[in-house]
């Protein structure tokens, strides 16, 4: 075997390398990116949970909610202020989540476990959601706008 002979050998063990470096390189991005996605969603999931805990722990909040579904409250008062305030940390919760979902973040059973919080909720931010609407991109108004409409139409669960 002269040395022309050992410089072919050679390339091709190169080659081999790069290609096997490809492939591994391949399933660290795939890994990477279903970490990515699980950390993403349990991100949103804790948020879901922090706004939950919220109602559960803080009577007064847990009213306004309720009062929020029949419209029976102020909303000029310091309660109303507080309900427009949490009202709008949902509103941006769901923009978040909206936008993984749109980005391929979540996948779309995870999209589907959050926007039904959306359509359970969605009744009890409106008064926020007419005054805040406009801060946001316009397929996410529509998409709220409509899941307004039809809570409306059916009576929507709170």
């Amino acid at each position: 075997m002269n040395l022309g002979d050992l410089a072919d050998v050679a390339e091709i063990v190169s080659a081999v390398g790069v290609i096997l470096s490809l492939i591994y390189l391949a399933i660290q991005i795939r890994q990477n990116t279903t970490s990515v996605r699980a950390a993403s969603f349990q991100e949103l999931l804790n948020h879901v949970a922090m706004l939950n805990l919220r109602l559960v722990d803080d009577p007064v909040l847990a009213k306004l909610r309720v009062n929020a579904l029949t419209q029976d409250f102020d909303a000029a008062s310091p309660e109303g202020a507080r309900w427009r305030a949490f009202s709008l940390v949902a509103i941006n919760h769901w923009f978040h989540a909206y936008s993984q979902h749109r980005e391929g973040t979540i996948s779309d059973e995870q999209w589907k476990v959050l926007s039904g919080g959306v359509r359970r909720s969605v009744r009890t931010v409106q008064s926020t959601w007419v005054t805040t609407r406009e801060n946001y991109p316009e397929d996410f108004r529509r998409y709220i706008d409509a899941e307004i409409e039809s809570s409306r139409s059916v009576g929507g669960a709170a």
